[in-house]
């Protein structure tokens, strides 16, 4: 836990730790489920897990989180249910840190509040960052290239979109 908290003080670690279970999850089982509410972060100490949505008779991956990443933090801050489930895609090691136990840490120092939630904000800004960077990628890489309209399509209007970036598009056309 100390690794992914990095604005913690040793104190503050060392009152956090006796706090934290640590669980063992068999592959294939649901740890978070959509719609569950459930106030914790999950830290991955071994093996990987899916996180995914159900739509219709379907569960789309939304994302794979490995050793070190952590997932509930969403739940966890905003206090909403889960978002997503999250499976575990191998055996795996989890620790588990409630809500209720950093309310009661902030009470006894009301400053433990703020180096906690800095440290998640660290995390949250690295993925945000990451998850931005691939985003635009795969939108500019993707489908970037306008497509010429034949002459079957010649009735389809030449402001249609049809992928890639319509700013970078526009600047290039001008």
């Amino acid at each position: 836990m100390k690794h992914f908290l990095h604005f913690l003080t040793e104190d503050d670690h060392h009152l956090l730790m006796p706090s934290i279970k640590q669980l063992q999850v068999a592959e294939g089982t649901t740890i978070l489920r959509e719609g569950e509410e459930r106030h914790a972060i999950f830290l991955i100490l071994q093996g990987d897990a899916r996180v995914e949505r159900t739509h219709g008779d379907f569960n789309i991956e939304i994302s794979h989180l490995e050793e070190g990443e952590i997932f509930g933090e969403m739940s966890f801050i905003e206090g909403f249910v889960a978002s997503a489930d999250v499976v575990a895609a191998s055996t795996m090691k989890l620790a588990v840190l409630e809500s209720a136990v950093v309310e009661r840490l902030a009470v006894n120092d009301p400053s433990f509040s703020g180096r906690f939630y800095q440290s998640l904000t660290e995390i949250l800004s690295a993925r945000l960052r990451e998850t931005t960077t691939r985003g635009i990628s795969e939108y500019t890489w993707g489908g970037g290239i306008r497509r010429v309209p034949e002459k079957e399509d010649a009735d389809q209007p030449e402001s249609a979109w049809t992928g890639g970036s319509p700013l970078r598009d526009k600047a290039f056309s001008a």
